[in-house]
C-alpha cells in the first residue's frame, strides 16, 4: 500500500470533531443571548452616572524651578597676626556665634598686657600721690630714684658715644648703634620722669598736675584696656551660627589680618532663587512677604515638602530671557536644605476657600464654552459653566452652580440638552 496516499485524510479526521465541539458550545450561547435579549426590552435613553459637586479649598499656583543659596556666606579672618596653634573646626561641622574656633600664639600679647598694667599701676601711684601731698619718706624715695635715673642716663651716654665712634670706624653693626641710642633715649624719658616726679612731690600739685595726673592715669587704663583687647582677639570665634563650608588654614600656619581661617553660612534661613516668566510680573509685583511658597527639593522627590514666603521680586526684567528673579525665603532650622540644592517652587496666586469642584469627566465643550450636564426629572439639563483646571483630576467651577445639583459625571460627552437620560449609578 503506498503511504503517501493516507497523509491527505489527517486534516478531515482532525476537524470534524472540533466542528461537532464548537456546535455544541455555540448553541447554548446563542440561546443565552437570544433569551437575554426577550428579557430586557430596548431602551433608548442614555445612560448615566450621577456625581455630587465637591466643595473643597482650591488654590490657583505656578510651578517654577531654581536653586538655594544661604542667607549670608561669613569669610573669618583673624584680628591679630601670628601662628596658628589650635584650630577646631571641620568642613560641615556647626558652630554657634561666638564658639571658639582656634587661637593664634599669644605670648607678646600677654606680655603687653603686663606692660600696660604695670604702667597703669604708677600712674595711679602718681595720681594719688598728687591728690595727698608727699611723706619725707617717699621724697626720699624719689630723690633716691632720680640719682639712678641720672646714673643710668650717664652710663647709657658714654655707651652710645662709644658706640658711636665704633660704628664709625666700622667696628660695630647699625643695629648694635641704634640699640644704643634707643636705651640712652629711654635713660633719659626716666630721669624727666623722675625729676617731674621729684617736682610735684616737693611742689606738691597744684590743679594743672593734678589734671594732668588724672589724665595719664585714665591713658594708661585705656592702654590695659587695648592690651587686653588685642590679647582676646588672639582666641578666634565664629561671629555668627552657621556650618563650616571651607577651611582655609591649619595648625602652624603663620597668619594675618587680611588671612582667611574658614568660611560658614548662616543656614537657618535659606534663599530660592527662581525665575519666573515676564507674563507673571504683574500678579507678582507687590506680594513681598505675603505670597507664600511651597518649595519641594529634588534631593528629596516629593517626600518633604518645605514651606517659604516671597520676599523680594526684581525691580527688572531680564530683555533677553524675559523673565524676573523672585527670592524665597524657607526656614531652615532642620538642615535639610543645602545652598546649591536644585528646587521646585509652587507659588501660591490666588486661594479659594470651599471651592466648588467638578469631576473633569462632567466638563464639556459646547460651541467654545464650557457646559455641565445635570439630571432633572430624568432629562438632562445643560448648564454653562466657568471653570479654571484645579487637581486630583477636579475642574474648579468659577461660575454656573450652586452646589445643590445632580450632576451628570459620566455619560455625557454625546449628550443633548433635553434628552432623556437613565441613571445607572450614584456616587
Amino acid at each position: 500500500m503506498n503511504r503517501s496516499s493516507s497523509v491527505p485524510r489527517r486534516p478531515w479526521r482532525i476537524a470534524v470533531p472540533v466542528l461537532l465541539v464548537l456546535t455544541f458550545l455555540g448553541l447554548p450561547a446563542a440561546r443565552h443571548l437570544i433569551e437575554s435579549q426577550r428579557a430586557e426590552p430596548d431602551d433608548a435613553r442614555a445612560p448615566v452616572v450621577i456625581g455630587v459637586v465637591r466643595r473643597t479649598d482650591a488654590e490657583r499656583i505656578v510651578r517654577y524651578t531654581g536653586n538655594l543659596t544661604p542667607e549670608a556666606t561669613t569669610t573669618i579672618v583673624p584680628k591679630v597676626g601670628g601662628r596658628i596653634v589650635e584650630l577646631r573646626v571641620g568642613v560641615n561641622q556647626h558652630l554657634a556665634a561666638g564658639e571658639i574656633i582656634g587661637r593664634v600664639e599669644d605670648d607678646v600679647l600677654r606680655l603687653q598686657v603686663s606692660q600696660a598694667r604695670a604702667a597703669y599701676d604708677a600712674a595711679d601711684a602718681q595720681y594719688r600721690q598728687a591728690v595727698r601731698g608727699a611723706r619725707s619718706q617717699e621724697l626720699e624715695i624719689a630723690r633716691a630714684d632720680l640719682e639712678t635715673a641720672e646714673a643710668t642716663l650717664d652710663t647709657a651716654r658714654s655707651a652710645l658715644d662709644r658706640t658711636k665712634r665704633l660704628f664709625e670706624g666700622e667696628a660695630v653693626s647699625r643695629r648694635e648703634y641704634e640699640e644704643a641710642e634707643d636705651r640712652f633715649r629711654a635713660a633719659e624719658t626716666q630721669v624727666a620722669n623722675a625729676r617731674r616726679r621729684l617736682r610735684l612731690m616737693e611742689e606738691g600739685a597744684g590743679d594743672e598736675e593734678l589734671e594732668m595726673a588724672r589724665a595719664n592715669l585714665d591713658a594708661a587704663a585705656r592702654q590695659v584696656d587695648l592690651a587686653e583687647l588685642r590679647l582676646s582677639h588672639a582666641t578666634i570665634r565664629a561671629p555668627v551660627d552657621g556650618t563650616v563650608a571651607r577651611v582655609f588654614a591649619e595648625v602652624g600656619q603663620t597668619v594675618g589680618p587680611e588671612s582667611p581661617i574658614a568660611a560658614i553660612v548662616n543656614d537657618r534661613l535659606i534663599y530660592a532663587k527662581i525665575r519666573v516668566p515676564e507674563r507673571l510680573y504683574g500678579q507678582f509685583l507687590g506680594r513681598d512677604g505675603r505670597m507664600p511658597v511651597r518649595v519641594l527639593a529634588e534631593a528629596y522627590g516629593d517626600r518633604e515638602e518645605f514651606h517659604g514666603t516671597v520676599t523680594t521680586v526684581a525691580p527688572i526684567i531680564d530683555a533677553t530671557s524675559r523673565t524676573f528673579e523672585v527670592e524665597v525665603a524657607v526656614p531652615n532650622t532642620d538642615r535639610m536644605l543645602r545652598p546649591g540644592m536644585f528646587v521646585n517652587a509652587v507659588f501660591v496666586l490666588e486661594r479659594y476657600p470651599e471651592a466648588l469642584h467638578v469631576p473633569v469627566s462632567a466638563v464639556q465643550r459646547r460651541q467654545g464654552g464650557s457646559v455641565v450636564y445635570l439630571e432633572e426629572d430624568g432629562v438632562a439639563r445643560e448648564r454653562a459653566v466657568q471653570i479654571r483646571p484645579g487637581s486630583e483630576g477636579l475642574s474648579h467651577v468659577l461660575e454656573g452652580l450652586v452646589g445643590d445639583e445632580r450632576l451628570i459625571v459620566a455619560g455625557s460627552a454625546f449628550l443633548a440638552d433635553g434628552e432623556a437620560v437613565r441613571v445607572i449609578d450614584e456616587r
